[in-house]
């Protein structure tokens, strides 16, 4: 019951963050904002489809082999699901787009990271089910008894073998991205000057199992109280959240005016450091959403939604880890090119930026350089306006596979 109230409501603030996309100001702008649009509708689409099936299919079990016993309770089931398919049915129609190729952009619709999202959420719509209780049946014969017991141990069954499917994302990104892990730690490849390994350490992987166990285990503890502390932890991170915000669109902001006013560059570090303050921040959201779902989880809802809803959640945030190292790493070569493998690289081209992106979050703007030629190239997070800087990037290209590529940036922050 529960979840058919939550998808209502995620289908009310998806409608209104749908429309909350402002117009591009130049092409590529447009077809991204198109694009996001696009993404948003489907991401719902298979959440709320999602749903539908797996409701259903609980209704058929229990239906074959229980029946309805307490026809009351049902009614309250059925009106919620039945508003659950008409908000999903005027969301559809209120989000109607017109059937478009992207030009400039080539992404997919639907990545790891937002597969992961849409697996938590299944798992939370299937776990749920654990909790289908004699309420739904008004009868505690031994035959409905042992019913639900084999019905939930399958459910357990299933979700377990989701999360085992999910780590599969956890390890293509690690296999596609093997030239940048390590087995062991090598003291070659920390950099001292930005407090910095530019490997992924492989065991520390092992260090995470133990970090989500931990967390798990925790709760199950049950100590008096406790969930006074865990409001108050949300409650600060909240309040970090915000002032990592404030710094960092004070940082933006002064930085602008300083390159504006004295056209003095920041310099390589700074920029390092100041992308992985945003990096930074966008783990501490997902973190506390993670924190605050699973106390709802764990005392609203009961301790199996909150285990194998936690687990799912820690791993888009363990995949959010890895990619955002990836990216670091990958950075580092943007901003010096003795950390560029030439001979991988070994196709160094200049070519003229098309279009500045703007990107506009928590009061933090940012900037992306794009480039359309055979692909569309993309540079880092840019901390600043480059629109008077540059006019041309000079690209690194990987000869066995044009879609890898280093977008050389140290010149937008050296002198």
């Amino acid at each position: 019951m529960f979840v058919s109230i939550l998808i209502i409501i995620l289908n009310i603030l998806f409608y209104f963050l749908y429309k909350s996309f402002n117009k591009g100001d130049n092409d590529y702008s447009k077809e991204k904002i198109r694009f996001n649009k696009l993404r948003l509708k489907y991401i719902f689409r298979y959440i709320n489809i999602g749903y539908i099936i797996i409701y259903l299919i609980h209704l058929v079990f229990i239906l074959l082999y229980v029946g309805i016993t307490n026809i009351e309770y049902y009614y309250i089931y059925f009106i919620l699901f039945s508003l659950d398919i008409v908000s999903y049915i005027i969301l559809e129609y209120l989000t109607k787009q017109n059937k478009q190729k992207f030009k400039l952009i080539d992404k997919k619709l639907i990545d790891n990271r937002i597969s992961l999202l849409v697996i938590a959420i299944y798992i939370l719509f299937i776990i749920e089910k654990v909790t289908f209780n004699y309420n739904e049946v008004g009868d505690s014969a031994q035959k409905i008894h042992n019913f639900l017991l084999n019905y939930h141990l399958i459910i357990r069954i299933i979700c377990v073998l989701i999360i085992l499917y999910s780590f599969r994302y956890i390890i293509d990104i690690l296999v596609k991205n093997k030239d940048y892990c390590n087995y062991t730690y090598d003291k070659e490849y920390y950099l001292e000057d930005i407090k910095f390994y530019s490997k992924i350490d492989i065991k520390r992987g092992v260090n995470h199992l133990i970090y989500i166990a931990g967390y798990i285990l925790f709760f199950y503890i049950n100590i008096p109280f406790i969930y006074i502390f865990y409001l108050l932890l949300a409650i600060f991170l909240i309040y970090l959240i915000y002032r990592k915000i404030k710094k960092i669109s004070f940082e933006s902001d002064k930085l602008n005016k300083t390159i504006s006013f004295t056209k003095v560059q920041p310099g390589i570090i700074y920029a390092f450091q100041f992308t992985r303050d945003i990096l930074l921040l966008k783990k501490m959201i997902i973190f506390t959403i993670m924190l605050v779902f699973s106390s709802i989880a764990y005392y609203g809802l009961g301790e199996s939604i909150f285990s194998y809803t936690s687990i799912s959640i820690y791993l888009i945030l363990l995949y959010t880890i890895i990619k955002d190292k990836v990216y670091l790493i990958r950075y580092l070569s943007s901003l010096n090119d003795r950390f560029i493998d030439k001979k991988k690289y070994s196709i160094n081209e200049y070519k003229i930026i098309n279009y500045i992106d703007t990107i506009k979050i928590f009061n933090i703007t940012l900037y992306k350089l794009i480039i359309v030629d055979t692909i569309t190239y993309e540079s880092n997070i840019i901390l600043y306006d480059p629109e008077l800087k540059v006019k041309e990037l000079n690209i690194r290209i990987n000869k066995s596979n044009i879609d890898d590529y280093i977008t050389i940036e140290n010149i937008l922050y050296e002198e």
